[in-house]
């Protein structure tokens, strides 16, 4: 099973949550799942990846290819597709995941979330969607 985490880029948030997602990362690896996400180094995003690589787990990142700049792309995914918009990104994010887990962010984990949540109100996918209320 592949689990789509959607989640801050940036690390200028409370570091709980970037502590948090990494265990969830860990967590999603050690019970054989991958981990799929937008593949950016940092915030919850790069949490994710980490955690998941720490513990053994793949990791596909899903990134359009403008965010290849250095330091910008988390450098271990084990698989990586570049893509040449945003929206193409997305599209892969729902395509290669099997659930997804809204962590801490900001509005494109805002964009990202409602965009899910109104394509299996819609009926277009019946995959689990999770929110990781951290810290309340």
């Amino acid at each position: 099973m592949n689990i789509c985490v959607y989640g801050a880029s940036s690390s200028t948030i409370d570091k709980i949550y970037i502590q948090e997602v990494e265990r969830l990362g860990e967590v999603i690896a050690e019970r054989g799942h991958g981990v799929v996400f937008g593949g950016g180094a940092s915030g919850c995003m790069g949490a994710a990846a980490r955690g998941a690589r720490r513990r053994g787990g793949a990791v596909l990142g899903v990134a359009p290819t403008f965010f290849n700049v250095d330091g910008v792309l988390f450098p271990d995914c084990t698989d990586f597709i570049s893509t040449e918009t945003m929206r193409e990104r997305k599209y892969y994010l729902e395509e290669k995941s099997d659930g997804f887990v809204i962590s801490p962010g900001g509005i494109g984990t805002f964009d990202e979330f409602f965009e899910i949540l109104t394509l299996k109100q819609l009926g277009r996918h019946n995959k689990p969607i999770v929110i990781f209320n951290v810290n309340g």
